[in-house]
């Protein structure tokens, strides 16, 4: 397990390859939940998502050796360009394994990064283990979206950046789709602020950290289905189950029509374009107003990143009043 000091390391290496994102207080949603509600707008990040945190971190250390053979990915979307943006930088060959569920403007994106995108498998799993298998062949360095110690130190600087622009805050919500995000967030609370809660959010139609705690074991999901590309995992990372078991103090669940709501409520009341999986967080404040009453709660916007056609879609098609 990481320990505190590599999380402060991981930010000095972070330091001029990412952004410190805002951490702004929404009076809308303050006034609407009854509580006081802020968002780490990570949707503002480079590449538009906290990926590039754990993954420029994770590159950053490679080996003389391990960037001449070039490094892999799979991802569906948000880990491919935090990984495609940080190889490019440190000139590493970057190869990145998609399945086609993906959506098109973040396959793009990584290949405007300079990465070569191969799209292989129906889901995120699959792409996996397709991934892992040229990574042996190929002998380049595979880099988890979650499941490496140093990945979860460097998406571990985002908490050191909430405690210290909210010490007083009482919770924090945050998606769980592997676990990456949750378990350096979860180390930090630990050490820092144990009296802070941490809530993970994962969509109903891909529970896998939900099912892998209830079980006390980390199996796979016979099948997953949601609109939120970004948490649909079906295997969670044993790694992150460890610092999910031990430092996560309840796991929600929301439906996607929660999640199409939030959507809707970022841009209604605030003007914040998000992806499914990053108004993930602000779906289970809205479902859970009534334990986060009265409480400085900080809700993480993992991402923006969505296709266009689809981000209209909800915010036309799904045009209902919002369930609060």
């Amino acid at each position: 397990m990481i320990g505190i000091q590599d999380v402060y390391a991981a930010r000095e290496r972070l330091a001029g390859h990412i952004y410190r994102t805002p951490l702004i207080k929404s009076e809308a949603m303050s006034a609407l939940l009854d509580a006081e509600i802020f968002f780490k707008l990570e949707n503002l990040q480079v590449t538009n998502a906290f990926k590039i945190r754990g993954s420029t971190n994770k590159i950053l250390q490679l080996t003389d050796e391990e960037k001449r053979y070039g490094v892999i990915c799979a991802s569906s979307g948000n880990h491919a360009q935090g990984f495609s943006c940080a190889a490019r930088r440190v000139g590493v060959d970057a190869l990145v394994v998609m399945p086609r569920s993906a959506p098109k403007t973040k396959a793009q994106k990584c290949r405007d990064y300079g990465a070569t995108v191969l799209i292989e498998g129906e889901y995120y799993d699959d792409s996996v283990r397709v991934a892992k298998e040229l990574s042996q062949r190929e002998k380049r360095t595979y880099i988890s979206s979650f499941d490496d110690e140093q990945v979860i130190a460097g998406n571990g600087t985002m908490g050191l950046e909430i405690f210290e622009d909210c010490p007083e805050v009482d919770v924090i919500i945050a998606p769980i789709g592997g676990g990456g995000l949750t378990s350096g967030l979860g180390f930090v609370k630990h050490a820092l602020h144990p009296r802070t809660r941490l809530i993970g959010v994962e969509a109903e139609g891909a529970p896998s950290m939900y099912a892998a705690i209830q079980a006390g074991h980390v199996a796979s999901l016979s099948s997953i289905s949601t609109i939120a590309d970004g948490i649909a995992v079906g295997t969670p990372g044993t790694i992150n189950f460890d610092y999910v078991r031990r430092f996560v103090d309840h796991i929600e669940l929301v439906t996607d029509d929660e999640i199409r709501d939030a959507m809707r409520l970022l841009w209604d009341k605030m003007k914040i374009v998000v992806e499914p999986a990053g108004a993930a967080s602000c779906a289970a404040a809205i479902k859970m107003r009534g334990e986060l009453k009265g409480k400085k709660t900080a809700c993480i916007v993992t991402g923006g990143n969505v296709d266009k056609e689809l981000y209209l879609e909800m915010l036309t098609l799904y045009g209902k009043p919002v369930k609060t």
